[in-house]
């Protein structure tokens, strides 16, 4: 038996030494054909294959070790600027394409850890939404137009599912913290820079004064003012906490002036619905928050600056006038075409054709024209889910806002829950203006939530603590302590 210990030892140092060299043989290969290609390389194509050659073992490396960081967080980053990466319409995005190589490293670190977290009852109601919608393809006025908004939820619920099961260590969430708010913060700084500028800015005449806003663009590229301003209001959140939870000195007021920046994005955006989100999100943070004094000192000092800058009520007090830029006369039509619809949908993605069926009907002091998107996700969600979706989806919704709500005010990471639910209920109210659901920043925000739900749940200091997959961790005797353990049950 000695003798088999001692050639199993011998083995196992053996097949240490082969990885190594083999490894180390690998990279030198590797690191000697980019270095050729970048040295001996003549035109733009053959540089950019050394350079992807020299970087991409080390990309594949991170992924495996820390898929949150690469590529999830090449993905948080992109988002912001999803509509600007168009690549060729059959593959969509660049985002599109870098969110499908974050779920595929996120899936490899859950088989290679065999470590899971039991998703929140909120994630099954989605995909339940989702098994709705590709039912809703039999019965759909348009079943292409059906299939491919089918597949885009699929592709961003898909994601959402697997980081919600993903168990995180501190260090991930931080990660993840810093390239959701590093993101916003370039497409803020981008879009205040376009604005001072005064390029691509869109000037109205309202009630004798001048309203502006910018919209961001490349070429022939741009981003909706008010996508671009309603995926603020994750980062928004975050920064708030950041900031309350910390005593006066160098660091917080650098916090503010990142703050002001990303707030900044939303002035030159001049959304209405992501200015009256903030507001519902403050009014949120001043009931249930621990920092009350901190948040009203912010909204009385940002509220007067805005008033000294600009009159923010101009554009609410034309949006009387104008219907909010056709959208009454849209959500006119909408309700008609619901009524056609009311109980199955016209089928996932088919809102601009029940519209278009809908229109002759209904007369519209605004003319707000031919094939249009509901501005409202759960006027969109009534016509082409019926009365089913439309349940299934502020279920969903809600449950979404009460993922975090095991968590205490005694515990420390209270303040990110009520930073997250106040990003829940802004997103809501944005969600009224806009039809969102298919956006990247609001899956964005839902995975967000579920991961900070999973560090909860393996937080050392927490009782929530689960072990791999999805036994739970050892918790205060279940005869001294039954509430704990049905709290517990019922949250995991």
């Amino acid at each position: 038996m000695q003798v088999i210990a001692v050639v199993r030892d011998s083995i196992t140092r053996n097949l240490k030494v082969i990885k190594i060299v083999s490894l180390l043989i690998m990279g030198i290969l590797v690191l000697a054909l980019g270095s050729h290609l970048l040295v001996y390389g003549d035109d733009k194509r053959t540089l950019a294959v050394g350079i992807v050659v020299l970087v991409l073992p080390m990309l594949l490396y991170t992924a495996v070790v820390r898929p949150f960081l690469f590529p999830l967080g090449l993905y948080v980053l992109l988002v912001p600027f999803d509509n600007l990466l168009s690549l060729d319409p059959r593959y969509g995005t660049v985002t599109k394409l870098v969110a499908i190589c974050a779920g595929l490293a996120l899936v490899f670190a859950l088989v290679r850890n065999r470590r899971w977290v039991p998703p929140h009852r909120a994630v099954w109601l989605w995909l339940g939404l989702l098994v709705w919608m590709a039912l809703s393809v039999f019965w759909a006025l348009d079943s292409v137009e059906a299939t491919t908004r089918l597949i885009t939820y699929a592709e961003l619920m898909v994601l959402y599912l697997v980081i919600a099961m993903m168990p995180l260590t501190p260090t991930d969430f931080k990660l993840f913290s810093i390239t959701v708010i590093l993101g916003a913060f370039v497409a803020s700084f981008y879009a205040v820079h376009l604005f001072h500028s005064g390029i691509n800015v869109q000037n109205a005449t309202i009630d004798q004064q001048v309203a502006s806003r910018v919209f961001v663009r490349v070429g022939e590229s741009h981003i909706d003012p008010n996508a671009f301003a309603a995926a603020l209001l994750l980062p928004i959140a975050l920064m708030m906490t950041f900031i309350l939870q910390r005593q006066w000195s160098v660091t917080k007021l650098a916090l503010i002036g990142v703050l002001l920046v990303l707030l900044g994005g939303i002035y030159v955006s001049a959304s209405r619905g992501a200015e009256l989100a903030i507001g519902m999100m403050m009014i949120y943070l001043l009931i249930r928050g621990r920092h009350r004094a901190q948040v009203l000192l912010f909204c009385v000092v940002g509220l007067g600056t805005t008033l000294i800058l600009t009159n923010p009520f101009a554009r609410f007090g034309d949006a009387m006038k104008t219907g909010g830029a056709g959208r009454l006369s849209i959500w006119k039509v909408g309700f008609e075409a619901f009524k056609n619809h009311w109980l199955v949908g016209a089928g996932v993605g088919n809102f601009p054709v029940a519209y278009d069926k809908a229109y002759i009907f209904i007369y519209q002091n605004y003319i707000a024209g031919w094939h249009r998107a509901s501005h409202n996700v759960f006027l969109g969600l009534a016509v082409e889910l019926g009365i089913i979706g439309l349940a299934l989806g502020l279920i969903a919704w809600y449950q979404q806002w009460r993922m975090l709500s095991f968590i205490t005010k005694s515990e420390p990471l209270y303040d990110l829950r009520i930073a997250l639910e106040s990003t829940i209920l802004g997103l809501f109210v944005a969600s009224l203006f806009l039809p969102s659901l298919p956006d990247k920043y609001i899956w964005l925000a839902f995975g967000f939530m579920a991961a900070a739900r999973s560090l909860a749940l393996n937080s050392s200091h927490s009782v929530y603590a689960v072990l791999p997959p999805v036994r739970l961790a050892k918790l205060p005797d279940e005869n001294l302590f039954p509430s704990v353990h049905q709290k517990v049950r019922n949250h995991a």
